[in-house]
C-alpha cells in the first residue's frame, strides 16, 4: 500500500514538472511572437499595402585599402545590424545590412577607431549609411581624422552596392 502511494506521489510530481515546462514553453512562444520586430514590420507592411516583393535589406561595404591601419568598430546606431567583421584589417572589408523599407528613409551611423600596427588609435572614421527608394543609397556625413581619407563608389552591376573605401592619406 505504501509503495503504491509513493509511486502515485512520484507520478504526480513528474506530471507537475512536465506541466510547468509546457506552460513556460507556451509563454515563450507567445512572447516571441508578440515582441518579434521583423514579424511586426511585415504585418505593418501588409496593413499599409506595401510591396512585399522588395528586398528586406540593402548591403553596404566598407573596404580598408590602407597599408598598415586597422579600422575597429566603436559605435553603431540606427537601422543596420552588426557588420560581418568588427575589425577591418588592411586589405579587408566588411558589410552591413541596412533595412530596406519602401517609401521610407533608413539610416545607420557607424564609428570606427583607426589603429596603427602597434594597436594605438591614430584616427577616427564616422559615416552615415542611407537607403531610400527616392534617392540612390550611399554614404553621407563622412568625417575622418588621422592618416586616412575615404572614397565612395558602387560595386559593379547588377548589384550596385554602396562602398566606402578607407585609404592612406
Amino acid at each position: 500500500m505504501k509503495d503504491g502511494l509513493n509511486k502515485s506521489v512520484a507520478n504526480n510530481r513528474n506530471g507537475i514538472s512536465i506541466g510547468v515546462i509546457l506552460v513556460l514553453f507556451i509563454l515563450l512562444v507567445i512572447v516571441t511572437r508578440v515582441f518579434n520586430p521583423a514579424r511586426n514590420r511585415n504585418e505593418n507592411r501588409a496593413r499599409n499595402s506595401w510591396s512585399s516583393a522588395t528586398e528586406e535589406y540593402r548591403r553596404f561595404y566598407i573596404i580598408n585599402s590602407t597599408i598598415g591601419y586597422t579600422a575597429v568598430l566603436t559605435g553603431l546606431e540606427g537601422d543596420a545590424g552588426l557588420p560581418t567583421l568588427i575589425f577591418i584589417p588592411p586589405g579587408g572589408r566588411t558589410s552591413y545590412e541596412l533595412l530596406n523599407i519602401p517609401n521610407n528613409l533608413t539610416t545607420a551611423i557607424v564609428k570606427y577607431d583607426i589603429w596603427n600596427e602597434e594597436g594605438i588609435s591614430v584616427g577616427e572614421l564616422n559615416a552615415t549609411l542611407y537607403n531610400s527608394n527616392v534617392y540612390i543609397p550611399g554614404y553621407i556625413d563622412i568625417t575622418t581624422t588621422g592618416p586616412i581619407t575615404t572614397r565612395t563608389s558602387y560595386s559593379p552591376s547588377p548589384d550596385f552596392y554602396p562602398q566606402l573605401t578607407i585609404r592612406d592619406a
